[in-house]
């Protein structure tokens, strides 16, 4: 919880418990006391920002004073002695009533709190910018009307220098109506996760980027059902260390995406569906995979030949270094395909990596680009990690497995920083937090420094410390699939 709403809940809670204390004699006491609860709850929603949890506060906050104008009403002049009290004092059933809103607000808002993300690491301060990209060669597969350009909302982070801020902009940027729908998608009501946008990143939206030196692009794809905000932090952390990082939302196979438009394109379920046979769930698995790996290489294409960034940063500061590619589960299988696909791709990087779908000339070829995959608990052994391993052991550039201790699929993601009952509720793993994020950047960064700019120690031959982490590679005897 924020500073100012603990104070809220204090002072609140203290109103509430007036009646059953002394003070109740006094007729200013009461008014005080009642008062500066309704005065802490404007200053809180002006300075820090209003949010549905706290609706019950401000409920008991206006109870609290006209329960205090009825006791100062009924309190007895100075020299006169007190009534008999009813059997059941109604100022005694009051303060339970309140007092469970209290805390049920205030656990409300503990348990969906504010999130305070972590800062980047670099020397940088960081850029953020939005656009759209109409791909008019692609025609859009899914959604209840296919057909039209595929259209990909991006969201670009890049060093700038700008001044040094402690929080920047919204994590959120354009993304009214879609926290309603992703609400609605993971079982809660529309408003539940309206409080997200009070969340900040640490980057500031059309601030000029460095004026010189090279920028090396790096593009990132979600995982299914996802979000290009789901990695906003290690986005930034490799802005602020020099890199030009684009992510799209990728239409319909993200949560919800708003289009240029104003209308929410939702999660098309016909992309990987449910309760079908396995061979039409494989045939949908592989077009989704290909069409995340499509969107990244329209997008290098954009950039690189028809200048999409060009009212940003001049394309020959973007020229000069291979691309990096990092994805999330499906788009962890889509970074690896298009990969192998585009020549312009220097290195990859997996977050849990979704091979299943990827087809077997490119699991079972020669990958000759350097691969980093980072797994989960939950992901380790199971059916896609052995055909990762095949992947691995094909590879005939630097290559390595990393396994993270202690934490879920979900967990490579900003998922669980969102509630501290995450765990609780099994929605994460035992060890998940920003130390889990934190392994992702320190191997995330240092990994393309070294591959994709020539700096730097490599990772693989010298790893990042860690005690939850274990770095396999193909030519490790007890990994080699064989």
């Amino acid at each position: 919880m924020r500073d100012l709403e603990v104070v809220l809940v204090v002072v609140t809670a203290i109103a509430v418990l007036r009646p059953l204390t002394p003070l109740t004699r006094s007729r200013v006491l009461t008014l005080l006391i009642a008062v500066i609860p309704a005065i802490v709850a404007v200053v809180q929603a002006v300075v820090e920002g209003g949010r549905w949890q706290l609706i019950p506060l401000w409920v008991v906050a206006g109870a609290v004073i006209a329960l205090a104008l009825r006791d100062a009403a009924l309190a007895p002049r100075p020299g006169t002695p007190d009534p008999e009290p009813p059997v059941v004092p109604p100022r005694r059933v009051s303060p339970i009533i309140l007092g469970i809103a209290v805390i049920g607000s205030a656990g409300l808002a503990w348990a969906l709190p504010i999130v305070h993300l972590p800062p980047p690491g670099g020397p940088f301060s960081v850029g953020t910018t939005t656009l759209t990209l109409v791909d008019e060669d692609r025609e859009e597969r899914y959604g209840a009307d296919p057909g039209g350009p595929r259209i990909l909302p991006l969201q670009v982070w890049y060093p700038t220098s700008d001044r040094l801020v402690e929080a920047g902009d919204p994590w959120l940027l354009e993304r009214d109506g879609v926290m309603s729908v992703a609400a609605r998608d993971i079982g809660l009501p529309g408003f539940a996760l309206n409080h997200l946008s009070l969340v900040t990143s640490h980057a500031i939206r059309d601030a000029p980027p460095i004026s010189s030196g090279d920028l090396p692009v790096v593009l990132y794809a979600h995982g299914w059902r996802g979000a290009r905000e789901l990695h906003a932090t290690q986005l930034e952390s490799l802005a602020s260390h020099g890199y030009l990082v684009i992510a799209a939302d990728h239409t319909y196979g993200a949560m919800a995406t708003h289009l240029p438009d104003g209308t929410i394109a939702e999660v098309d379920e016909t992309a990987l569906p449910n309760g079908v046979p396995q061979e039409e769930y494989e045939a949908a698995a592989d077009l989704l995979v290909d069409t995340f790996a499509s969107d990244l290489t329209s997008i290098l294409d954009a950039v690189f030949e028809e200048g999409l960034l060009d009212d940003l940063v001049a394309l020959d500061r973007l020229e000069g270094h291979p691309v990096g590619l990092i994805g999330h589960s499906t788009g962890g299988g889509a970074a690896i395909l298009a990969c192998n696909r585009d020549p312009r791709c220097g290195a990859v990087v997996g977050y849990d990596p979704w091979v299943e779908p990827v087809p077997d000339t490119v699991v079972g070829g020669d990958l000759e680009v350097p691969l980093l995959s980072l797994r989960s608990d939950e992901w380790v052994g199971n059916g896609n990690d052995v055909r990762l391993r095949r992947l691995h052991a094909g590879s005939t550039a630097p290559e390595g497995r990393v396994a993270v201790e202690g934490i879920n699929h979900q967990d490579l993601t900003l998922l669980p920083l969102l509630s501290p009952l995450s765990d609780v509720l099994g929605l994460s793993g035992p060890l998940a937090d920003e130390a889990s994020l934190d392994v992702l950047d320190r191997w995330t960064v240092r990994f393309l420094d070294h591959h994709l700019r020539g700096i730097g120690t490599d990772p693989l031959m010298v790893p990042p410390e860690h005690h939850h982490t274990t770095l396999e590679k193909a030519t490790d005897p007890v990994s080699d699939p064989g």
